[in-house]
This record gives structure tokens, sequence and C-alpha cells, in this order.
């Protein structure tokens, strides 16, 4: 009887323990449950602006890129998540990156049938936006985004 109260105790501890971290793996599991839904052939990242090259302007006159700034060097700083076909991307690569609105601010005088708006974006700023593919060139890989969130 001696012998059978110390093995009951050590197993009825590991039903304890391994009941209890199911417990917070489920709980962990719930938490991550907000999953994010990633646009096929898009990477979902956090960003921040390194440079912005203004010098390379749109020769579409109609284009708001014709007026004002819409690539940049983006240091990726987080990666959210990869749709199916999304750019391949990791944490501290910089990247050169179309944004298709402009860097400024896109107001209703400069794109007028926009249908989010977006602040503009600096040197140091940091952003949420989905990463797609662009035509490389030179064994330059180039990426786009379109609508974007800054931090």
């Amino acid at each position: 009887m001696k012998k059978l109260i110390p093995l009951l105790t050590i197993f009825l501890l590991i039903i304890f323990v391994s009941c209890s971290s199911k417990e917070t793996s489920d709980s962990t599991n719930e938490e991550m449950g907000a999953e994010i839904k990633i646009p096929k052939g898009s990477t979902s990242i956090w960003g921040s602006i390194v440079s912005i090259d203004s010098s390379k302007l749109s020769v579409d006159k109609n284009s708001p890129c014709s007026k004002y700034p819409c690539w940049a060097e983006v240091k990726i700083e987080k990666v959210l998540g990869v749709g199916q076909g999304g750019p391949a991307v990791s944490v501290n690569d910089t990247i050169k990156v179309n944004f298709k609105f402009t860097l400024s601010e896109t107001t209703e005088e400069l794109i007028p049938n926009l249908d989010k708006r977006m602040p503009g974006l600096n040197i140091n700023d940091k952003f949420e936006a989905d990463l797609l593919n662009l035509a490389s060139t030179n064994l330059e890989k180039l990426y786009s985004v379109y609508y974007y969130k800054k931090k």
C-alpha cells in the first residue's frame, strides 16, 4: 500500500500537468485563431520606410506618381503571413516597393474616387500592408503595395 500511494500521486500529477498544458495550448490557439485573411499572391507585412526615391516619377501624367514619389526602400519588420504564391520575404530584408497610390497623403483632390484614404508615409514611418510581387529586372526583386495602414 505504501508503494501504491507514491505511484498514484505521480500518475495524478502527470494527468494534471497534461490537462493544464492542453488548456494553455487551446487558449493560445484561440488567441491566434483570429487569423489574418491574406489574399492569394500576397504577403502581409509590417514594414518601415528606409528611404524614398523622389527621382522615379511616372511618365503617365494622369497618375499621382507623376507628381509625388511612389518608390521607397522598405525594411521588413515582421511577416504576418503569406498567401498562396505570395512573395518570399524575411524579417530585416530591405526591399524596393512601389506604392501604387503614392507615398503622399491620398486626398480627394489627388485621387478622387479612392475608397480608402491613406495618410502618407515618410522616412522611419511604420506601416502594415499586403505586399505583391512586381516584375523584376536584372536580378533585382521589386514589390508593390496598394493600401497600407500607418502604425
